[in-house]
């Protein structure tokens, strides 16, 4: 499989772009483009997602200006940079994927300036609607698709900030409408009439037929060589002349062949075990892949006496996404650093302050309502009150090194140090969350038959903040509310919050409440059991790690553990009768499972009552069992201290591995943790959630 890829580099700048021209060096050329009346297309070295140019697209009005890649494929992979230098206001379909005949599968923008993926076969429907994105902005997207059939048809998509390995929203599909007739084209820029009157930018972009895992982002740093992972630079250490012979003992070739192992260590592979075309891997990341296999052989005197094959393997660069884990696979970790950025409301950094970060820790409780903080110092004064600042941290291993964000946060004024030199502000701050933890003065409502996703948005609006920075999951886009919701002024007592209204409305579809991720994104997504979601690291007690567990304390409580449970929806049509079992009401009993069961609690009920706001009676249930799971669970607790991870996030699911706890493995999700951006050891909170065979 071959990436093929264009990022404009073969141009100049200012200069129209056509197919002859727009191929060259390392890009391949495109098949055609197109131009429409009053519109221009031209290489442009003033925004560009990597190397020096990019294309420029200057829209008109009722035309289509775009570039084409002829095709003919069944599965692909695509990249694509997009880049809109003001927000268009339109649909622009910036990327149309295409049979001979019409769409299979296209990205567009929408006249609120979202991006939605629509598929081209019945119905066309639409299959995701992001947030507001922002003008002045590199968003990557990439689309894989893996199956072309009508009702059935396999894709899925995703876009990035840059280079980010963290998604921002997509879609996998599994049921689409894709028709049946086989990929043909790749259209990217403005694809069929639009009224947008904008200039945008493409970058970056790339496809591999046959491929069905994403891309990633173009890597631009030089990765250095990995002592026993990758054969970049190797030694001769062994070199053999062998003879092929033909005709009874007669010499018809003499072939030398040489040894190699990495940079005189050990080797990574044993080439015996490879065949042509095999991927070598390591840490679940490929780092070799055998190009050419041959079999020689030896003869004397006529008789075959030894039959020998040789295998030439090259090495294999790690991709921008794979260095993460390679970092973490590492046995020692050679550097840990922090820094600091000073970023706006719509999360644009505006200075690099990490000479001013003196050290800190930043924290989360994934189950309160302000999730992330973080308590640090600095050697500057800021705009206290009103500065948000994003933390991040950089681990270094064997050569490769990579920065993971840990949040965006507000900071509050800290004392003022009197008769310091140089004075140390000693600050806390809270994570984007905390801006919607205001009181609403006058009150708040939603009108019955609001979409309730768009209820929240509209709130985080009211609240004064910027919707281009929310990525919430799309499943659950087309509930309405059953009947308006209300918040009235309060006057006396606790105060209600834009955040309490933003999350009652989630907590009604069964939408987690609102949290910000590491880059400062107002996220949430329906609640899924999490023994059913796949863990994303493995700590192991019993092995020397470069994120290795140095201490660890088990707790298991049942005292607060209910066994009967019912839930009451709190919201109901206007008119309707007053709830009751199956209509309003839901009630669970847990009879004889488990210790904390009304048997195993001496034949004694510890019911609990919940309010909730759900959006129906089956969002009820939904709400209900997922309440009952939870206290249903082991009730093990385990406290840990690991060295820096600094990937942990919200609710995250390991796999842990102790001899001295289990036999077999844990799978646990993380409600607690805090990081010391020295790079001291990081203390977790961690829960039993199932088992690992």
């Amino acid at each position: 499989m071959t990436l093929i890829v264009n990022g404009g580099e073969a141009g100049s700048n200012g200069t129209a772009v056509t197919a002859g021209n727009s191929g060259g060096g390392g890009d391949t050329a495109f098949s055609s483009r197109s131009i429409g009346t009053g519109a221009a297309l031209t290489f442009d070295n003033a925004v560009k997602a990597h190397g020096s140019l990019s294309y420029k697209l200057a829209l008109a009005s009722g035309t289509a200006t775009f570039v084409t890649w002829l095709v003919s494929a069944t599965q692909i992979a695509v990249r694509v940079d997009v880049y809109f230098d003001t927000l268009p206001g339109a649909i622009i379909r910036f990327l149309d994927i295409r049979h001979s005949t019409g769409t299979i599968v296209r990205l567009q923008t929408n006249a609120s300036n979202q991006f939605q993926i629509q598929e081209g076969g019945t119905g066309t429907p639409i299959r995701y609607t992001s947030g507001a994105f922002s003008a002045a902005r590199h968003y990557r997207w990439e689309v894989v698709i893996s199956t072309i059939a009508a009702g059935t048809g396999a894709y899925k998509a995703d876009y990035y900030d840059g280079d980010s390995l963290t998604s921002n929203g997509g879609v996998n599909i599994t049921a689409g409408q894709l028709g049946t007739a086989a990929i043909a084209s790749l259209n990217v820029g403005s694809f069929a009439s639009s009224t947008a009157t904008s200039t945008m930018h493409v970058d970056d972009m790339g496809y591999v037929v046959g491929q069905t895992i994403y891309i990633g982002p173009v890597l631009t740093q030089i990765v250095k060589s990995l002592q026993a992972l990758r054969n970049v630079r190797a030694t001769v250490t062994k070199s053999r002349q062998f003879l092929r012979n033909v005709v009874n003992s007669a010499i018809t070739k003499q072939v030398t062949f040489l040894r190699n192992v990495v940079n005189s260590g050990a080797p990574i592979y044993d080439d015996s075990r490879y065949m042509y075309d095999d991927a070598i891997t390591y840490n679940g990341v490929t780092v070799a892949v055998v190009t050419k296999s041959r079999t020689f052989v030896r003869n004397v005197a006529g008789r075959v006496t030894k039959t020998l094959t040789f295998r030439r393997t090259v090495a294999v660069a790690p991709s921008a996404a794979d260095i993460p884990a390679l970092i973490l696979a590492s046995d020692v970790i050679d550097s840990v650093s922090a820094g600091c950025e000073l970023v706006d409301a719509n999360l644009n950094v505006l200075a690099d302050i990490s000479a001013d970060l003196l050290g800190g820790t930043v924290s989360r409780d994934c189950a309160t309502a302000i999730q992330g903080d973080c308590h640090i110092q600095l050697s500057n004064q800021l705009a206290w009150g009103s500065s948000l600042v994003r933390l991040f941290m950089t681990l270094s291993a064997q050569g490769l090194s990579y920065r993971w964000n840990v949040g965006v946060f507000s900071l509050t004024t800290p004392t003022q140090p009197l008769g310091e030199a140089p004075v140390t502000y000693d600050v806390q701050g809270y994570d984007r969350v905390s801006l919607l933890n205001r009181q609403i003065a006058d009150g708040y409502s939603v009108a019955a038959g609001t979409a309730y996703l768009t209820a929240v948005r509209a709130v985080i609006t009211a609240a004064g903040l910027s919707t281009a920075t929310t990525l919430f999951d799309g499943t659950s886009q087309t509930l309405t509310l059953p009947a308006a919701m209300v918040w009235p002024m309060v006057t006396t007592g606790a105060q209600t919050t834009w955040l309490d209204v933003v999350n009652q409305l989630l907590a009604a579809i069964n939408y987690r409440p609102i949290w910000a991720d590491a880059n400062g994104y107002f996220r949430s997504e329906p609640f899924v059991d999490p023994a059913l979601q796949s863990p994303t690291y493995t700590f192991d007690a019993d092995v020397n790690h470069s994120i290795g567990i140095t201490n660890r304390t088990l707790t298991r409580d049942l005292w607060a553990a209910p066994n009967t449970w019912i839930f009451v929806q709190s919201t109901r049509v206007s008119g309707a009768a007053a709830p009751g079992v199956g209509d309003g009401v839901f009630v669970v009993t847990n009879p004889s499972n488990g210790p904390s069961s009304i048997a195993g609690r001496g034949g004694l009920a510890y019911p609990q009552t919940f309010q909730i706001a759900a959006a129906d009676q089956a969002t009820l249930v939904e709400l209900g069992n997922a309440q009952v799971a939870g206290d249903l669970r082991d009730s093990a607790t385990l406290a840990v201290t690991t060295a820096p991870y600094p990937g942990a996030g919200h609710y995250d699911v390991f796999v842990y591995r102790d001899a001295d706890l289990d036999a077999i493995a844990w799978q646990v999700q993380a409600t607690a943790w805090r990081l010391d951006l020295a790079g001291a050891d990081m203390t977790w909170t961690w829960r039993k959630i199932g088992t690992v065979s």
